[in-house]
């Protein structure tokens, strides 16, 4: 259920209900599952009011030395905590304001290749770095850019790195037959270069 005060704010795009009332926005199911020791193979298949679209489609590495793990295919781009979730998932109904206008309505997502590294420390330390070829128009924006015909391969690619982290903070038991709670302070970087 969408109500909306101003119709003109509801013009958000992606799945965000375009007018006040009830309606279906998007059937989605995900789909994962190893395909052997050393792969795991995840879909995400939605039904729009559009049609059928392929949200996700990527394999990931299980077993690369030194902490390693790559993934290929069509994917959410690793920037900020929003971007990679899905918006049946959001804890909110509406996506912050700056979120439509720089990564487009349905999010950045393009098909392309990342690597991982889970640093081993006393904490959650990860890098993340992302290649990745948008669709034209361009994910960055809807219709802020077009491609022109001088454009080089090199400048139509995105680039995205990010690195997060989970610290301790204190432990306290919150009942004396529970286990510790830990306070975690969550820590993020992250940036993108690419069409603008």
């Amino acid at each position: 259920l969408a109500v909306y005060s101003n119709d003109a704010w509801a013009d958000q795009g992606g799945h965000v209900p375009p007018f006040s009332g009830l309606h279906l926005q998007v059937v989605e199911v995900a789909i994962s599952g190893s395909v052997d020791p050393y792969f795991r193979v995840d879909l995400f298949p939605a039904l729009t009011p559009e049609g059928f679209e392929l949200e996700e489609a990527y394999a990931t590495t299980l077993g690369l030395p030194a902490n390693l793990e790559l993934r290929a295919g069509h994917f959410l781009t690793p920037f900020g905590r929003l971007n990679t979730v899905h918006a049946h998932r959001w804890s909110f109904v509406d996506p912050p304001a700056w979120r439509p206008r720089m990564l487009s309505g349905e999010g950045l997502r393009a098909p392309g290749a990342s690597l991982n590294l889970l640093v081993p420390m006393p904490f959650y330390l990860k890098f993340i770095g992302a290649a990745q070829q948008p669709s034209v128009p361009p994910a960055l924006g809807e219709g802020n850019t077009t491609f022109t015909e001088d454009t080089t391969a090199r400048y139509r690619m995105l680039y995205s790195a990010r690195i997060e982290a989970f610290v301790p903070i204190r432990e306290q038991a919150i009942r004396v037959s529970e286990p510790l709670a830990v306070q975690l302070a969550i820590i993020g970087v992250a940036f993108i270069v690419g069409v603008s």
